[in-house]
């Protein structure tokens, strides 16, 4: 699909753009709310995700010309706002929005809101013969990008997404940390109650993890079976080293609900000041980091 994006912070174009492209969308940036009618009369699009925070009556007003320019048409509009509560929600859909996705913006949200709009708007256009297809195509995707067991990204999304930050990095001169976190003596033989069990302390741990990162361009995701990686955008070696005393303070407690051989739980950090060429070279670095430290 063809995406406008209306949205003043370029840390949330950042974010959709990221997003977007990674299920194959083509996305536009027509930047102020007024711009976004005059730029779909030329650029035909399938959805729009549009901040109403800046000026909201000219967002509600914009929202309203597309909708009386395209009417009788199938056209999703997802409104970006900092507010979350019920009169938010009701704001954004009488103006005309079909979802609100609150701010900070969450990466998973957004993936799963351009699921459930795919979805219908494929519905209107594809034969029914298609539509499985489509939709195990969709599941195969959402499997591939989030870690059945805890719901972080994994390993193949992480990659993509520490590909991209380095990039950014190296392009606008910020330092990128990278933090490795591994769980020790966790494994269980085979057993099904005990498999749940490991799940459950798995998914314990990640969301120990997960709630300490607070900047919506901070990135967690399962590395592994017992690795956990943290990107660290625009942070250098003392902002990680605060970040990793704070992760390993929030799992310390969830570590001794394991009833069988102690758990360990040890951080590993790598700072790029662009000395590093390749995201591979960076995460050796972390996991060298991860063995020397106690």
């Amino acid at each position: 699909m063809d995406i406008l994006v209306i949205e003043k912070s370029e840390v949330c174009r950042f974010i959709l753009d990221q997003c977007l492209t990674s299920l194959g969308h083509v996305v536009h940036d027509a930047g102020k709310a007024e711009a976004a009618l005059p730029f779909m009369l030329t650029h035909p699009v399938d959805c729009v995700f549009m901040d109403i925070d800046f000026g909201r009556e000219r967002a509600v007003e914009a929202i309203q010309a597309i909708r009386m320019e395209h009417q009788g048409e199938w056209l999703p509009i997802v409104a970006l706002s900092s507010g979350n509560d019920d009169e938010a929600f009701a704001g954004a859909i009488l103006a005309g929005a079909d979802a609100l996705l609150p701010k900070p913006l969450s990466r998973h949200r957004i993936l799963m809101q351009l699921l459930a709009l795919e979805r219908m708007t494929l519905a209107r256009q594809t034969p029914p013969a298609d539509q499985d297809l489509i939709a195990a195509n969709r599941a195969l995707l959402e499997l591939s990008m989030f870690d059945e067991i805890t719901g972080l990204a994994n390993r193949r999304y992480f990659e993509k997404t520490l590909n991209r930050e380095m990039k950014l990095a190296k392009r606008e001169r910020h330092p990128l940390t990278l933090l490795v976190c591994e769980i020790g003596n966790l494994s269980w033989p085979g057993m099904a109650e005990e498999d749940e069990a490991r799940n459950r302390q798995l998914t314990a741990i990640a969301a120990a993890i997960e709630c300490i990162p607070s900047r919506p361009t901070d990135f967690v995701c399962c590395y592994s079976a017992d690795l956990f990686a943290v990107i660290l955008p625009n942070t250098d070696e003392n902002g990680g080293r605060h970040i990793a005393e704070r992760i390993q303070a929030s799992v310390e407690p969830v570590l001794t609900d394991w009833p069988k051989t102690p758990l360990t739980f040890r951080i590993g950090s790598a700072t790029d000041n662009s000395q590093y060429q390749t995201i591979d070279v960076l995460i050796d670095a972390a996991l060298a980091a991860l063995k020397t430290s106690e």
